[in-house]
């Protein structure tokens, strides 16, 4: 008879190993969301918020006139800014955790990269957040507070 106990023992092994991994990937997403509160008192938000995305079904291009059924909606993960009240996403890159925690895939702007370790997702999303897109996504969160508490005034 076959014994499949080391078997056993290296899936639970490699799931705790995935379960720290993503939670080192969650904790690091709540010290960016931290520091932007902090640094923008409360007004900006950052996380990963569930998207979707519509597009034409291609099997027939005929039918998309005529049958707005061959609409395919697509879910996918995001990397966001949103307001003070953690509303309104602005979409800054396609997000997607394995599930083994790393690697982690950020794409924005035409590029994919592919982070395998804390290290190097520290280094995408630093370069993702000094990029102009998101200082217009924090800009336009500012201005949609102070707008909207203007006219409460």
């Amino acid at each position: 008879m076959a014994d499949f106990k080391n078997s056993f023992k290296a899936g639970v092994e490699s799931a705790l190993v995935a379960d720290n991994n993503k939670k080192e990937i969650q904790d690091l997403i709540e010290e960016v969301n931290s520091q932007i509160t902090e640094s923008y008192e409360g007004k900006v938000h950052f996380g990963v918020w569930n998207l979707t995305r519509t597009s034409k079904n291609r099997k027939n291009i005929f039918s998309s006139i005529t049958d707005p059924l061959s609409i395919d909606i697509t879910s996918y993960k995001a990397l966001c800014i949103s307001d003070y009240n953690n509303k309104s996403p602005i979409e800054l890159a396609e997000w997607k955790v394995d599930e083994n925690g790393y690697p982690c895939m950020v794409k924005h702007d035409d590029r994919e990269s592919y982070c395998f370790n804390k290290e190097e997702l520290i280094s995408e999303i630093s370069s993702l957040l000094s990029s102009v897109k998101t200082g217009n996504a924090i800009l336009e969160k500012l201005k949609f507070f102070s707008e909207r508490g203007s006219k409460e005034s």
